[in-house]
């Protein structure tokens, strides 16, 4: 695990102007590529120094009824019977993996959760529910072989970014309408909540208006599935766990957590909201951003306080 060697504490670079600027528009700036802003981005995030953790295990074989799903598993480095995190890395559901996300599962352990990141099915070669069904088989996993190595798959909270979220979310309000009242709380970073509305704000990746197109659903199932809480956890807000949100007054997707906030209100559903001002979209997993630190600090303590850590 890259840790820094020195005693003396190490500034953390802020991130590229262009990678802030492209969290804030989702626009890719004029005279770069999109490969090369999002390589740019998954530095960021993985910054020097990482946190100290007990241990970092990557690619993890984690089997789902024939297919071979994987996870990486952030440790602390003291104590036991840490609560459990599912953290849902995000991607726009058809990039992204648990890669891009082991500095912020080292942050999350620093902060006294066993940490395991999935590698889900990703769209739109393998569609919905597929993501939320791994998720499942992930929890499952994590139940019965992580409490030998110090867990407490009891205390269980479930967390994500951007597309993540949204699948965390989902994977909540399916578990409660099928009667599991085992995820104590959710932890939720500039999500999506409404899938039909979060689609024409994807920015380079695109979206045409055709069912067709788009990452997750089955084109033939598009419409009918607009009013499905699953589909758009929103809607079903009073089905999900006490919920954090980390929002960003400057994430184009905002007005989603706003909305998804206000709907927990309504369900008399316990929710804390983040507002992130004036900060883009994933500005929690940039720890070279100004509040970055500080914003995971409120939201492993809103999660602490719901599982009784």
């Amino acid at each position: 695990m890259p840790a820094s060697t020195s005693t003396e504490p190490v500034a953390i670079p802020a991130p590229p102007p262009e990678v802030v600027e492209f969290l804030t528009t989702l626009r890719v700036p004029e005279g770069l590529a999109l490969e090369e802003l999002l390589a740019a981005q998954t530095e960021a995030m993985l910054a020097l120094p990482w946190p100290e953790v007990g241990e970092l295990r990557t690619r993890v074989p984690v089997w789902h009824a024939g297919v071979a799903l994987s996870a990486d598993l952030a440790l602390p480095s003291t104590g036991r019977d840490w609560p459990l995190m599912i953290y849902v890395h995000g991607g726009g559901w058809e990039a992204g993996s648990p890669g891009s996300h082991r500095r912020l599962a080292c942050e999350m352990a620093a902060r006294g959760f066993a940490v395991v990141v999935p590698r889900y099915r990703l769209g739109p070669e393998h569609r919905h529910p597929a993501q939320i069904d791994d998720l499942d088989a992930t929890i499952g996993w994590a139940g019965r072989m992580l409490p030998e190595l110090g867990v407490d798959a009891g205390a269980l909270l479930l967390a994500g970014d951007s597309a993540g979220a949204h699948l965390a979310a989902s994977c909540a309000v399916r578990r409660r309408l099928a009667g599991r009242e085992d995820i104590g709380a959710a932890l939720l970073f500039t999500g999506i909540f409404d899938y039909h509305r979060g689609l024409p704000l994807r920015g380079p990746y695109g979206w045409d208006g055709d069912s067709g197109t788009q990452p997750l659903l089955q084109p033939g199932e598009f419409e009918a599935l607009r009013g499905d809480p699953v589909v758009n956890p929103v809607l079903g807000a009073e089905h999900m766990p006490p919920t954090f949100l980390g929002a960003g007054s400057a994430d184009p997707f905002g007005p989603q957590s706003a909305a998804m906030h206000e709907a927990l209100g309504a369900a008399r559903v316990p929710v804390e909201l983040d507002p992130g001002e004036g900060l883009p979209h994933l500005w929690q997993l940039l720890p070279g951003m100004a509040g970055a630190s500080a914003g995971l600090d409120r939201a492993a303590a809103f999660g602490r306080r719901w599982v009784g850590a």
